[in-house]
């Protein structure tokens, strides 16, 4: 195989598909990236065997081949890279890098020993706004669990709805759900891992207009911005998360959304990795009083807001965890509802239901 292409244009795809190649795989040959050069173009490949990415180029070829080449050398060398890239390999899967004046010769692998990759029959496919999809991934992904032993918490549900598309995230401690209205037919429903959502957000240019969905039974695939995203879905029926959506509130405040980070961030001055503590409220008439006591020492601070109702409360809450819904909200001002120190706290726009997060309490000393 012989084929040269564009320095910023192999860079492009060999970052893209690096996200999904593992540095320490237990099989040798997922550490490296596909390589396959056939007519004008060149295909590259990255496989974990959970998440692939796969991206096609034009490359000036001259001579049809494949190859697996280390992830972790071709990406070192591409970054040092001045001029357009040559990849040439031999009949012993020698694989030389050159470009200018600078060239590597290294060890490659065949083709052959890849895994396959699957191929999502088109059974079910939608198309959206890109825009739009990355706005309602970062909204929902970031109450999605890291680590978990129910791995329904580390997946996005998708629900395509007529006219509706939702998308929800949960954690056990925290809830969002993310609505858009468009115009859609089919009734569909599928888990996602948060992990294939979160690099296909990272690896798509902003430049994207839309981002096609392909389902089957196992698998989904996405494709927006030249790359495609494989994945393997999250098998088993989704938490029923309705039930933890309050249906009445004792309290709604108005408040300025940057005002109430501000706050939370500089009483949150008293945790650390090792010292946890939790952020205490105390809302009354028009004023919200923020606490917080560790051994590190007592912060205090307090805002305004806009207070619909005569009664007061005290709570608790998770510092990271408002935060996260705070900062996804991409709202000047929003819509919290209170109903005890014990129950759900509930975040929304002012007007209308694009977004609703959830915040479990802490249960906090009343009067520290």
């Amino acid at each position: 195989m012989k084929i040269i292409c564009d320095k910023d244009v192999i860079t492009s795809a060999v970052s893209g598909v690096s996200k999904a190649v593992s540095s320490k795989a237990a099989m040798p040959v997922l550490e490296g990236i596909y390589v396959k050069a056939s007519g004008s173009v060149a295909t590259f490949i990255g496989y974990d065997l959970s998440i692939a990415i796969k991206t096609t180029v034009e490359a000036d070829v001259r001579e049809e081949g494949g190859i697996i080449i280390n992830a972790r050398l071709f990406s070192d060398f591409l970054r040092s890279a001045r001029q357009s890239v040559s990849i040439t390999t031999d009949e012993k899967n020698n694989v030389k890098l050159a470009s200018g004046s600078a060239e590597i010769s290294i060890a490659g692998r065949s083709i052959s020993e890849f895994p396959e990759i699957p191929e999502v029959e088109d059974k079910n496919s939608v198309s959206m706004e890109y825009d739009m999809f990355k706005k309602m991934v970062n909204q929902t992904v970031f109450a999605t669990a890291v680590e978990d032993n129910n791995q329904l918490f580390k997946g996005v549900n998708f629900e395509f709805r007529e006219n509706m598309i939702r998308l929800v995230g949960i954690d056990g401690k925290r809830l969002a759900i993310r609505n858009e209205k468009v115009i859609n037919e089919k009734e569909l429903s599928f888990i996602v891992p948060a992990k294939t959502l979160t690099e296909l957000v990272r690896l798509t240019s902003d430049d994207a207009e839309t981002v096609d969905i392909t389902l089957d039974r196992n698998h989904v695939s996405f494709f927006a911005g030249g790359f495609t995203v494989i994945s393997r879905l999250i098998y088993g029926d989704y938490v029923k998360y309705e039930t933890i959506i309050p249906q009445e509130r004792e309290i709604e405040i108005r408040v300025n959304v940057r005002d109430f980070i501000n706050a939370i961030e500089r009483v949150s001055l008293m945790i650390t990795e090792r010292v946890k503590s939790p952020v205490r409220i105390a809302l009354r008439d028009n004023t919200i009083n923020f606490r917080c006591i560790s051994e590190v020492g007592v912060a205090t601070d307090s805002i305004e807001c806009e207070n619909n109702s005569e009664s007061a409360i005290v709570l608790g809450f998770n510092n990271k965890y408002m935060l996260d819904a705070l900062k996804a909200t991409d709202c000047d001002e929003v819509k919290m509802e209170f109903i005890s120190p014990i129950k759900p706290i509930k975040i929304t726009p002012l007007e209308g239901d694009d977004f609703i997060f959830i915040v479990m309490p802490v249960q906090v000393e009343l009067e520290q």
